[in-house]
């Protein structure tokens, strides 16, 4: 069954709760004051024990680039391609 976060407006918790798809319409009621005042907020899904964010996707910096030039696919060093 799949677990989604929840909000509540009256005294700010997030917390999750098991819903079958067919119950994302019902009311969810706060377990912290009872209030039926919640929100159903957008939450990171877990994969292979991570999240997302945790598994290095979208990292914030970019790997080094190398500063000697590399050479083209089917080149040795040195070599030059003389044609016909």
């Amino acid at each position: 069954m799949p677990t989604y976060d929840y909000k509540c407006k009256e005294c700010e918790k997030v917390f999750e709760i098991f819903l079958h798809f067919s119950e994302l319409e019902k009311e969810v009621k706060c377990p912290n004051c009872g209030s039926k005042n919640t929100e159903r907020i957008f939450s990171i899904p877990h994969i292979s024990g991570e999240t997302v964010a945790g598994s290095g996707y979208a990292r914030e910096s970019s790997p080094a680039i190398s500063p000697r030039p590399r050479q083209g696919m089917g080149r040795g060093r040195g070599r030059r391609w003389k044609g016909g």
